[in-house]
């Protein structure tokens, strides 16, 4: 018993780690690059996968709520550390901080319920493949 829910820890310590890496490098891709479309696609499936693994609905809700903001302040942290390594002009950073961050929420208005309605279904599809299996 005690092997059975170690294994499940481990199972969703390493689905959290790579959920928070899909989405930080889904605002990478709109802080360098300005590409929307991939943003919306990377979180749609990582929070279609994290449903479909978290069958239940409050953690996967939670889950995704969590780590989509996580994701974006650490793509907003790597994203202000050259500046901040260079030494440049406090001004110019705190400009970057702004800017950074404004991008971040304005995704997140439209990324973040769309990752809870997305993990939802995927809560319902890992429920029908776990009752046919």
């Amino acid at each position: 018993m005690i092997g059975k829910s170690r294994k499940m820890f481990t199972k969703e310590l390493i689905l959290m780690f790579m959920l928070l890496v899909d989405y930080a490098c889904a605002y990478g891709l709109v802080f360098v690059w300005e590409e929307y479309n991939f943003y919306y696609v990377i979180i749609i499936v990582a929070s279609l996968f994290a449903g479909i693994v978290f069958v239940n609905f409050s953690r996967s809700i939670i889950y995704v709520s969590a780590l989509i903001i996580i994701g974006a302040v650490i793509a907003t942290v790597i994203g202000i550390l050259p500046p901040i390594m260079y030494g440049e002009n406090p001004s110019l950073i705190s400009t970057m901080v702004f800017g950074y961050a404004q991008l971040s929420v304005k995704l997140l208005l439209i990324g973040l319920p769309l990752c809870i309605v997305v993990a939802i279904v995927g809560c319902f599809v890992g429920e029908s493949i776990e009752m046919r299996g």
